[in-house]
């Protein structure tokens, strides 16, 4: 049945609060770089191996045409998915508030924060699955191989990886729990420490991570989440687990460029036929504010977004997993 509403508004101050509020730890937005789309629907390019590494003939030796440009990576339809929660002010709440607008940004700012908790989710599932690399883009380590073992040589699985990539890595994506590992690691200590002594030991931060694996970023996935469902005793795991993956990820990116991957951001543009459907659209997000009689005496904040995580090419990025014993 259709939501009977009324008095609908689109906050644009609100809005704007969501979109530049920064949340601390989430790192979906630089693993899968956010590209805006004027549509819901459309078609993006995936590029393998050869279609990235291949050279094309540019020499002509006479007065002809030039040599057509084909683009024969394959086209992949997508379809924004809608993200949106609300809560309701009850008109009981508002009639007891002194700065009605500052409750209605902390609850702007904690339906964003629930949003952007699932999107952390959607794109640590997706980097973060083994099954979506191919099989020459991916280990999985066992024994003394393993991060957790100090016999281990983590310096030279990333070699491994970097060479593997049809793009020079530029970022490493590094799950929460390896983390720790990943900063007292004898091999880590020993490149990091150089000169230091026992009196002024040396300490691993992630500044000096990026040069010791030779990359400009290094994301550590370090947001955790309730793993139990509701009612339930709680406990709490990594969005980021047992995985490390290295990848070239382009940050400025277009919908046909190669590079790990990117999230599809619907940005419909100023002329769009649908202007009507998407009122109050920008940056990817909307706020709606409303009234439903059936509700009672009150208002509805509805935070939204449409998003699609992807990968782009998965030969740009490099898996490695089970890294702990």
């Amino acid at each position: 049945m259709a939501q009977q509403v009324s008095d609908v508004r689109y906050p644009g101050y609100l809005r704007d609060l969501v979109v530049d509020y920064k949340i601390d730890k989430l790192i979906a937005p630089m693993v899968l770089p956010q590209l805006g789309v004027a549509n819901l629907t459309g078609v993006y390019y995936e590029f393998s191996r050869a279609e990235a590494l291949s050279v094309p003939e540019t020499l002509s030796t006479d007065e002809g045409y030039a040599k057509e440009d084909v683009l024969t990576s394959s086209q992949t339809a997508f379809a924004l998915e809608k993200h949106h929660r609300r809560h309701f002010l009850a008109q009981t709440l508002i009639d007891n508030q002194d700065d009605v607008v500052g409750l209605e940004e902390r609850i702007s700012r904690r339906l964003w924060q629930r949003l952007m908790l699932r999107y952390e989710q959607d794109v640590a599932s997706m980097v973060f699955k083994a099954a979506n690399y191919s099989a020459s883009n991916k280990i999985a380590l066992a024994g003394n191989d393993q991060w957790s073992s100090d016999l281990s040589d983590p310096f030279e699985q990333i070699e491994t990886a970097r060479a593997a990539c049809i793009r020079e890595p530029n970022t490493i994506i590094i799950g929460g729990d390896v983390w720790p590992y990943v900063k007292k690691h004898s091999k880590f200590i020993d490149r990091v420490k150089g000169g230091a002594t026992t009196m002024l030991p040396a300490k691993f931060y992630e500044m000096v991570a990026s040069e010791m694996f030779e990359v400009e970023n290094v994301f550590v996935g370090k947001q955790r989440y309730n793993s139990t469902p509701k009612k339930a005793t709680a406990t709490y795991s990594y969005l980021w687990s047992d995985m490390v993956v290295l990848a070239y990820i382009n940050p400025e990116s277009t919908i046909d460029d190669v590079t790990f991957g990117n999230t599809l951001i619907y940005t419909p543009s100023a002329s769009s036929s649908r202007m009507a459907e998407v009122q109050g659209v920008e940056g990817g997000a909307r706020i709606r504010k409303y009234e439903e009689p059936a509700k009672g005496e009150g208002f509805w904040l509805e935070v939204e977004q449409y998003r699609k995580p992807t990968i782009v090419s998965a030969d740009c990025g490099y898996c490695i997993y089970d890294v702990l014993a």
